[in-house]
């Protein structure tokens, strides 16, 4: 399934192509994480500077200076760890139609027949639906699309890398338990549903481990209901046949 329009040309060509093309494939995703979410700064190389500036703050600070027990270069350095921090945590990004159509690559290269492709493009996936309020509602109908049992044209790459989308990673978001109802009246008969795809395979034990973690993110999150069924009888004989067999 190709998405109807790529922000990089070469992306749909790569992929309906040379798919192996690994090496390419990882330049693509770097590029459009980076787009997405570089704000002067990448995080690691954030978290690796306030934990060098820690260490240097605990070696020279002199207590018994009082307030002033750190030296001012020291605290230029905090000043400036401090903003690029807050550059870091800018929530509420704009969702804009170049942000829309990089998502959309990022699913499309998770859904790919390569493990390696599909499990780094499904880390700039999550993150960028972490960086981005609501993009949610615009991505999980494309999502749900791999999981339609009408399908014939999914693989079993691309039915595994849709679920692996709508279940998240560690501390991610988790399309298959957000709370908007606009959202779950979608979800969850697709996942219901998505047992009668063509893709769908017990053989594979890593898509029912998928199925299981789908479950269990659910019932965690929300109450689980019990329905209760009362079936009328409305012959006579049946009802006597069921009564005798309770007796």
């Amino acid at each position: 399934m190709q998405s109807s329009f790529s922000f990089f040309p070469s992306t749909d060509f790569i992929l309906d192509n040379s798919e192996d093309d690994i090496k390419s494939l990882f330049l693509i995703i770097k590029i459009i994480s980076d787009v997405l979410q570089f704000q002067g700064s990448h995080k690691h190389e954030f978290d690796s500077r306030w934990k060098s500036f820690t260490l240097v703050k605990k070696s020279m600070e002199n207590r018994l200076q009082g307030k002033k027990r750190h030296i001012r270069a020291l605290l230029i350095d905090r000043v400036m760890l401090q903003h690029e921090l807050r550059m870091l945590t800018v929530e509420g990004c704009e969702y804009k139609k170049v942000h829309q159509d990089l998502v959309r690559d990022l699913l499309r290269l998770s859904t790919s027949s390569y493990g390696q492709v599909r499990n780094k493009a499904q880390q700039a996936f999550f993150s960028a639906l972490g960086t981005y309020n609501f993009c949610c509602r615009d991505i999980i109908p494309l999502v749900l699309e791999y999981l339609r049992p009408e399908r014939h044209d999914v693989t079993q790459q691309q039915f595994k890398g849709a679920l692996y989308c709508l279940l998240g990673n560690h501390g991610a978001v988790c399309l298959a338990n957000l709370h908007d109802w606009e959202c779950i009246v979608q979800t969850w008969p697709a996942i219901v549903s998505s047992g009668l795809s063509k893709a769908m395979s017990l053989e594979k034990p890593s898509i029912v481990r998928l199925f299981d973690d789908l479950a269990e993110k659910i019932h965690r999150q929300y109450e689980t209901i019990g329905l209760d069924f009362s079936l009328h009888l409305m012959e006579k004989g049946t009802s006597v046949l069921c009564s005798a067999d309770k007796l």
